[in-house]
């Protein structure tokens, strides 16, 4: 009674963790870029002496992408535009866009000025390395000067004696307009944008009281902690060898959209419920404990990432799903184990601790072979991939301490109070099929499948495989030579064109009615059918983002919107969008239209997609090459060719698929693809745990190939209910996904769809095959060596006979 009172004490206690949690991780959740949208910001980038070029443009391009790292944004999506290549496009999620394009534009200078803007010297009385470093120590912004000059700086501070001395960033002294940056700082409410960027590029702010003749000046500085190491970033990079302008700043919704978000939360609610409901249907008492257990599963890993402000982006939610896999693959292996022993004919409590004792070399060699992988990814790949890489490592840690550690114990308060002793129906067992070896009976029952001959159907499965890697691999020549493209790709891999319209104050406009619909609002399906419209002949447009806001002028608040359009492919006709716009909206009868419109088109190069497919690529593989090292060690080497082949086989059937049925290809499909090889490792590991367990116990390891046969049908059959119940926890989610999801989530559901069938055809049937093929080759080659050297040993034991000159010669 005790042990059940100690039970329903634990189970409380982890619903009321569940119940207290969910409201903490409900509110405000850190979306990516994908789901919230953010800033488009275009430069146009000339070289030194005006001119612009591709090289030139690239070279910015990762200028600006290293500046935005440094504001704690990691890889951003940029693209190369304009006839010539002159322009840049960044697309960041930022809570403060001043502060980013300032720290974006700035030029690696210093300047010192008076206390009332003007310039005293600049940054030549410094020495050439390390004359300025930045840090921040004991609550305190900390500048130190190391001085080459001190004569000019001498002069300087003993001309500045009784004032304060400024120093700045990139400096702008008013040349101009006579408007420098001390200006705008000392005028914030008439110019409250120009005074936040004035006042990120002010980093000192002392008084003088002497003239400074010392080599080393230490001051303290104007600045906050995070911004201490994003000027050092910036000085130690050094000035620019170009010229950027800030041409447009336009508001763009995700890619997926805030809706989608929602949406991917309902299938995943909707999905627990189902995979809840499954396992108390299956295991009744240990699928109740494995439901508690992954209720607080779930609560933790979001809690967790609310600790640390993980993005939820696409890489996330994909991250997410292996991790609900791998939660419900360390509670059924557990329970597939124990369910085996009470067929056995052994005691609840035996059948308990025998089915913990073989359950864990699978659920640890699983779960070590998976934290290597995402260890790996995290440190080689590059955001998008470290987002999913990070929330692995803490999917797989929580499932290592939740549902490996707890879920046994809560299961061994209840199997050591002994109400199951007599109960085992309650494991989901049925007891007619359990034999009492107390009367001599022995096992008779060993799965539903027991009897099927898997090895059989591998004809089956070649032939139905090779099939669709052929006919993909036809479709991709076709198309290759018909459209020049393999894939169906999306506008995150291909030059495509794009239509952007910035309106201010749009309220004043009368012929924007026509981007209305019905209740006269401007949304998404209503620009869809303007353009349609205007442009139908060359198609729909393939994305439409639509934002209004509210922008503080220094009298009231204006209304504007930003409307963005993207064709995947770029059509003469839309370099004379403004004319065509202007007129048929009617712009121009408004006085000064130019002042509140901006509308431009142009075609637009990938940059961040291809770079993430080739940093994809090299990580994936180098996990890859750690996973079959690991399998080796743990292992044999067949066991990890056996891997490695499974990998490329899956993704050739999802990549086949995709171009069979041109499947929009996006860059959420290679987050899919990665969930794919690792859904792979999952499957093929506990499989390879059992084959070698049988291995082992089938005449001491002595077996031929006939017997390894037969392990392979018995390994397929003992984790059948393990591989049906592991790829439906996945497999739901996602179909709910695909039903409510919008259409931006249907491909990336799709893909892993796809890659969880083909895991689960390849896992079943072609990777135990190849094992076989494998092994065969590894015993006839240890045979053919174990021959060499008898006959080595029986040549070298033989007497050789001398040979004597003139007698036996």
């Amino acid at each position: 009674m005790r042990k059940i009172l100690s039970f329903l004490s634990m189970a409380a206690t982890l619903l009321a963790i569940v119940f207290f949690g969910v409201p903490s991780i409900a509110d405000n959740p850190n979306l990516g870029f994908e789901f919230s949208g953010g800033y488009e910001i275009v430069y146009e980038i000339t070289d030194e002496n005006g001119n612009s070029s591709t090289q030139t443009s690239k070279d910015a391009a990762e200028v600006i992408a290293s500046r935005i790292n440094y504001m704690g944004i990691n890889d951003p999506d940029l693209r190369i535009e304009g006839e010539n290549d002159e322009f840049v496009r960044v697309a960041v999620n930022t809570n403060d866009l001043i502060d980013l394009t300032t720290f974006i534009e700035m030029d690696a200078t210093i300047t010192f000025t008076d206390q009332s803007g003007n310039v005293k010297m600049d940054g030549s009385v410094l020495a050439e390395e390390n004359g300025i470093t930045f840090s921040y120590t004991q609550g305190q912004a900390v500048v130190l000067l190391n001085i080459a000059d001190t004569e000019t700086f001498s002069s300087v501070t003993e001309e500045l004696a009784g004032q304060n001395m400024m120093a700045w960033i990139d400096y702008n002294d008013g040349a101009e307009d006579g408007r420098s940056d001390y200006f705008y700082y000392n005028n914030s409410s008439q110019y409250p944008e120009e005074a936040q960027r004035a006042a990120k590029k002010l980093i000192l702010n002392v008084a003088i009281d002497a003239a400074v003749s010392d080599s080393t000046v230490p001051y303290v500085g104007d600045f906050e902690q995070e911004e201490a190491n994003q000027f050092q970033q910036l000085m130690n990079a050094g000035t620019l060898n170009f010229e950027m302008e800030r041409s447009n700043t336009v508001h763009v919704s995700g890619s997926f959209g805030e809706n989608a978000f929602n949406r991917i939360v309902i299938a995943g609610l909707v999905g627990l419920i189902l995979i809840i409901a499954l396992m108390i249907i299956f295991y009744k008492i240990p699928g109740v404990i494995s439901s508690i257990t992954l209720l607080v599963y779930s609560v933790a890993i979001l809690f967790v990432f609310n600790l640390l402000s993980i993005e939820f982006s696409i890489g996330t939610i994909a991250a997410l799903v292996v991790g609900i896999g791998l939660a419900m693959d360390a509670c059924c292996i557990v329970f597939e184990r124990i369910k085996e022993e009470l067929y056995k004919g052994r005691s609840v409590k035996s059948a308990y601790e025998e089915g913990c004792k073989k359950s864990t070399s699978a659920i640890l060699d699983t779960n070590i072979t998976l934290l290597l992988a995402s260890m790996v990814l995290y440190f080689f790949g590059r955001q998008l991939v470290r987002n999913f890489a990070i929330t692995l490592l803490i999917s797989i840690l929580s499932v290592l301490i939740i549902m490996f550690l707890i879920v046994r114990l809560m299961l061994k308060l209840f199997v050591k109070s002994g109400s199951l002793d007599t109960r085992k129906s309650l494991f989901g067992v049925k007891e007619k099929s359990i034999p009492d070896i107390t009367k001599g009976e022995t096992q008779t029952y060993f799965g539903k499948t027991a009897n099927f001959n898997y090895m059989k159907q591998v004809k089956k499965a070649f032939i139905s495989v090779g099939s669709i890697i052929g006919v993909g691999a036809i479709f991709m020549l076709i198309f290759g030579l018909t459209t020049g493209k393999v894939f169906n790709f999306g506008t995150d891999f291909v030059e495509s064109g794009n239509v952007t319209i910035t309106i201010k104050n749009y309220d004043r406009f009368e012929g924007l009615t026509k981007l209305e619909n019905e209740d006269g609002e401007i949304t998404v399906e209503s620009v869809e059918d303007y353009f349609q419209t205007m442009y139908g002949e060359f198609g729909t447009p393939d994305k439409v983002h639509v934002e209004t806001y509210t922008e503080n002028s220094s009298r009231t608040e204006i209304e504007c919107i930003d409307i963005k359009v993207e064709y995947k492919n770029y059509f003469r006709q839309l370099e004379n969008v403004e004319e065509d716009l202007v007129l048929d909206l009617d712009l121009d009868s408004t006085v000064n239209y130019e002042d509140y419109v901006l509308i431009a088109s142009y075609q637009s190069s990938p940059l961040t997609a291809q770079t993430t497919i080739l940093n994809t690529l090299l990580s994936v593989g180098i996990a890859i090459v750690v996973m079959a090292i690991y399998l080796m060690i743990r292992f044999r080497y067949t066991y990890s060719i056996t891997l490695i082949l499974a990998m490329i086989s899956n993704l050739l059937i999802t990549f086949a698929l995709f171009a069979i049925f041109r499947i929009e290809m996006t860059v959420s499909f290679v987050i899919a693809a990665l969930t794919i090889v690792l859904f792979t490792a999952n499957y093929s590991i506990v499989l390879f745990d059992r084959i070698r367990e049988l291995c082992k116990e089938t005449n001491h390891g002595k077996i031929n190939q006939n017997d390894r046969f037969e392990i392979v049908n018995r390994s397929l059959a003992s984790t059948f209910n393990r591989t049906a119940i592991v790829t439906l926890s996945m497999f739901m989610p996602l179909l709910v996904l695909v039903i409510i999801g919008t259409s931006a989530t249907f491909n990336f559901s799709i893909a892993l769809i796809l890659g969880l069938v083909a895991s689960v055809v390849t896992n079943t049937f072609i990777a135990p095959r190849l094992w076989l093929f494998l092994e065969r080759k590894h015993v006839i080659r240890i045979k053919e060596k174990s021959v060499k050297r008898g006959k080595e040993r029986k040549q070298s034991n033989e007497l050789e006979e001398l040979t004597i000159p003139g007698i036996n010669d």
